[in-house]
């Protein structure tokens, strides 16, 4: 259930905010796997026909459509939106970009293609204390007891009928 996804991430973020140590060096990324099938107009960007690594059987991998990631540090507080392109190995390549350890299983396409999540940080301005978060206990209670009370959802019977609409034409109502 929802709630439970926002109070286990509050959860995390509380405990690392509650020592100022700990956040002042710590960057928190929240990559989702997929997009809960929920639809994308813009199409996932693809490799040339024949890069190397980018095509199995003669079919591009792709980048796939896009996913939200919530990156949470004291260089991202603020509220700020970063649109540079991104894929699953943007998070490799940051990893890279901090511990000099290279990832071999990105290939050249991609790491021409997608950033590396550095132009998410503000590393330029001075680290910000982690914000209050809002209270998430509450709502997952609220929840539960909502999916233990609440009666199931009601769905239509089999013997359904479409709409009628009147035959004929006539003019708009505002003319």
């Amino acid at each position: 259930m929802p709630a439970a996804g926002a109070e286990f991430i509050a959860q995390k973020l509380n405990a690392l905010a509650a020592n100022p140590d700990v956040w002042a060096k710590t960057a928190f990324i929240l990559n989702y796997d997929e997009n809960d099938g929920l639809f994308d107009h813009v199409p996932p960007p693809f490799a040339p026909r024949g890069t190397p690594g980018e095509y199995v059987d003669k079919w591009p991998i792709g980048a796939g459509f896009r996913v939200p990631c919530i990156i949470i540090s004291p260089w991202t507080v603020g509220g700020w939106v970063c649109s540079e392109t991104f894929d699953h190995t943007s998070t490799l390549q940051f990893l890279e970009r901090i511990t000099g350890v290279r990832e071999p299983n990105i290939t050249q396409w991609r790491r021409d293609t997608f950033g590396d999540l550095t132009s998410a940080f503000r590393f330029g301005a001075m680290p910000e204390a982690a914000p209050a978060l809002p209270p998430t206990a509450d709502l997952l209670k609220q929840a539960e007891y909502a999916t233990e009370h609440f009666s199931d959802p009601v769905f239509p019977d089999k013997h359904q009928v479409a709409p009628v609409q009147e035959a004929g034409t006539r003019k708009r109502v505002d003319q």
